[in-house]
């Protein structure tokens, strides 16, 4: 179960199906039902991400198409699009996950791959982490490699760990400046 922004609740069965409760009426709209009806995709649901601008991503276990729904206006086809796999990302990948930054730009986590939603942006990697200070956005990959996302140029740029880094375990916001980039080998910090 997950709030939506409009305080409602998503909720995914054990079968794999997608509900949305309206907690002022008291009933349930069945998401997957309106996938079938309007793509004729029978969508095996393994998650769904909710996010500040409103919009939910239904994403489908088995690789196939994931669907961006607006949480306040599902009952309209307008509000649901599907979203395939991009060609860059490759056949039979999973989508991870969905995380929004500051700014409202959608960022879409594949095995192998990102892509910004509504762009042409695709980075290669297993990413996991984004952290947001300031007008830079830090991406983070499973496997030690660092980007940098510069939001005014629109534009990318690899930062380079101290040592031999092989791994990143996670990566956390120290303050407005700094970021702490937990490694195989330790602990780095990055200014920002």
């Amino acid at each position: 179960v997950k709030k939506s922004y409009t305080g409602n609740l998503w909720c995914v069965t054990p079968d794999h199906r997608a509900y949305l409760f309206n907690v002022s009426t008291c009933e349930f709209t069945d998401v997957s039902k309106l996938i079938l009806q309007r793509y004729q995709h029978h969508v095996n649901v393994r998650n769904v991400y909710p996010l500040s601008n409103g919009y939910t991503w239904v994403v489908d276990a088995d690789c196939g198409n994931s669907y961006r729904v607006c949480d306040d206006s599902i009952q309209f086809a307008e509000a649901m699009r599907p979203y395939p796999v991009p060609e860059q990302v490759g056949k039979n990948k999973h989508l991870k996950k969905v995380m929004i930054d500051n700014d409202g730009r959608e960022w879409v986590f594949y095995e192998g791959g990102l892509t910004l939603y509504g762009s042409k942006h695709h980075l290669k990697g297993n990413y996991e982490y984004l952290i947001q200070q300031g007008k830079s956005l830090l991406l983070g990959t499973l496997h030690g490699k660092l980007m940098i996302y510069d939001t005014v140029k629109d534009r990318f740029t690899e930062l380079r760990l101290p040592g031999d880094v092989k791994q990143i375990n996670d990566m956390i916001e120290l303050n407005e400046r700094q970021i702490l980039v937990a490694t195989e080998k330790g602990v780095a910090w990055v200014d920002m």
